[in-house]
This record gives C-alpha cells, sequence and structure tokens, in this order.
C-alpha cells in the first residue's frame, strides 16, 4: 500500500487531499524500544471525526489499525487494533533501517455510507465501500530499528543458467518471481563459472553481467513503483536492503530512464568492482 498522494472512489481523510473541510483529523504520537530481539512501537492514535467515529460503532465495524513498513527490508504488516492506545512488537529479523509507521480507519466490511457533513459536495451521495477500504490515514511516522545490518549481498542475488537456445556466447537477463537469473550461452557459462570461483575476478562480474542484472532488476523494481505496487519477491526486497546498506535510495533515479538506473547502478557496485580494481593498480598489483 502507498500513502503518496493518489485519488480514491469515496471520501477519505487524508493529509493529501480536501476530502474532509470539517476539521477532522487522524494522528499518533509513537515512541521506540528495543526488547529481548524485538522492536517494540508504542502508540497512541487520536481520531478527531464525528462522521468517522460514528463508522467505528457503526454496521461497517471501521477500525483503527496500523500500517508498519520497512523500507531496507520491504517488509509490510498491518496490525488492526482494538483501542486507540497500546504498543506491537516486531522482530528485529523482520526490518532494516528506518521503519515507518502510519495510522489508518479502515472499513471492517462492505457498506454503503453516507458522508454528509464532512464537505458540502458529499452531502446527498453514498459510496459503496468494501472490506479493508481505507477510509482515513494520517501523516507517515518514521523510527529507526537497531537492525543496521544487511542479511544479503548484492552477488547472491543473482544466479546464472545454461540456455541451449542461445548461442555459445550469448547471454540474456531474465528477471523472475524466483530470482535473477543471468541465462547464459555454453561459453558464457564457462566463464563466468571460472570467474565465480577465483576471488581475483570477483570485481569483473560486478563490472560486468551483475551490472547488466542489476539494471534489469531496478528497471522492473521502478516500474512496480509507478504502477502504486510494492515488490513483494525475494530478491527485490533483498535488493532494495543492499541499496540501503550502501547509503543510497532509489528516489534519486527518474522513472523510466535507462541511463539514471546504469549511472546509479554504477555507483551501487563501485566498491565491488571498479574501485577494487582501481586499488589494486593504485597499489601497484596485477589486474587480476
Amino acid at each position: 500500500m502507498s500513502f503518496r498522494p493518489r485519488s480514491y472512489p469515496h471520501p477519505v481523510l487524508s493529509p493529501f487531499n480536501r476530502d474532509y473541510i470539517d476539521g477532522s483529523e487522524l494522528y499518533g504520537e509513537f515512541d521506540r524500544s528495543s526488547e529481548g530481539g524485538d522492536l517494540v512501537i508504542s502508540y497512541d492514535i487520536t481520531l478527531k471525526s464525528s462522521r468517522l467515529n460514528e463508522f467505528r460503532a457503526a454496521d461497517t465495524g471501521a477500525f483503527l489499525a496500523l500500517d508498519v513498513y520497512s523500507k531496507g527490508s520491504r517488509w509490510r504488516n498491518l496490525y488492526p487494533l482494538t483501542a486507540g492506545g497500546g504498543s506491537v512488537r516486531i522482530s528485529e529479523t523482520q526490518i532494516f533501517g528506518t521503519v515507518e509507521v502510519t495510522p489508518m480507519l479502515l472499513a471492517g466490511r462492505d457498506a454503503e455510507l453516507e458522508f454528509a457533513g464532512i464537505n458540502k459536495e458529499y452531502s446527498s451521495s453514498r459510496f459503496s465501500v468494501q472490506e479493508g477500504d481505507v477510509l482515513a490515514h494520517g501523516d507517515t511516522y518514521f523510527l529507526e530499528s537497531d537492525h543496521h545490518t544487511s542479511s544479503n549481498d548484492g552477488e547472491s542475488l543473482i544466479s546464472f543458467e545454461l540456455s541451449e537456445g542461445l548461442g555459445p556466447d550469448e547471454y540474456e537477463i531474465g528477471v523472475t518471481y524466483d530470482g535473477i537469473i543471468v541465462f547464459a550461452g555454453k561459453n558464457v557459462m564457462r566463464v563466468t563459472k571460472a570467474m565465480s570461483a577465483d576471488p581475483a575476478f570477483r570485481p569483473y562480474l560486478f563490472m560486468s553481467f551483475y551490472k547488466d542484472a542489476f539494471i534489469e532488476a531496478i528497471g522492473q523494481i521502478l516500474t512496480q513503483y509507478k504502477n502504486q505496487e510494492e515488490p513483494e519477491e525475494a530478491w527485490a526486497k533483498g535488493l532494495l536492503a543492499f541499496i540501503d546498506s550502501q547509503g543510497l535510495s532509489l528516489d534519486v533515479v527518474q522513472d523510466g530512464d535507462r541511463n539514471a538506473v546504469q549511472k546509479f547502478v554504477l555507483q551501487m557496485i563501485a566498491n565491488d568492482g571498479v574501485g577494487v580494481v582501481s586499488k589494486r593498480l593504485e597499489n601497484g598489483q596485477a589486474l587480476a
């Protein structure tokens, strides 16, 4: 779920629109602590809206919830709340870096709702909502977890497969749900296998095959973002964690700009590729 500005088919109380002009608010106060390997998020949620509070008590069974999202690991979970105050516990192994917390009000079941009083535009209108639809969300709050080491490196996200349909010196990049795959012709497979086995040649894998694979993979992630989708694939979560561990962010890459993607990837892998070879040359060492 994305909390960037967007349109809904029914009125939604949001920091990004003016569907509600009656002074309604949804906001929270949050604090964090670490206990026994868990991140504990304490919360106090306030919903100031006579109409939405009516929905909480009526047939819609609307309920407060917290959307918790770890950007580094691309882990997300929705926590239904039984009260406006309390805490949730999250294993530190699930998350990485900054954790985003957004208070929400969701519809508890399918219903026809009338929003009279929030805005003259909706005084005589009724809207259909389905179970789980967003009725309100507040600003997103940012907390830091205690897990600041990535469980993935870039190299482990890529695999090679022999493809009989390719010429011996050809290769193609495939990004599937299960992983980032370099489909290789016979000669390419032989060369990359030998390079992978010798640490001295590892930088050249990053400067060639890995670079091309990361460009394709990041392009697919950006396409998902453009479609307001969150990547759920394990390789995507791992790659995003790797990017975060380098102190980088895909926010700097323009959608659909392949040159910008390539420039970003070169920066991302510099310490594993060109940087390693350059240091060898500075120290008077052999290239491999």
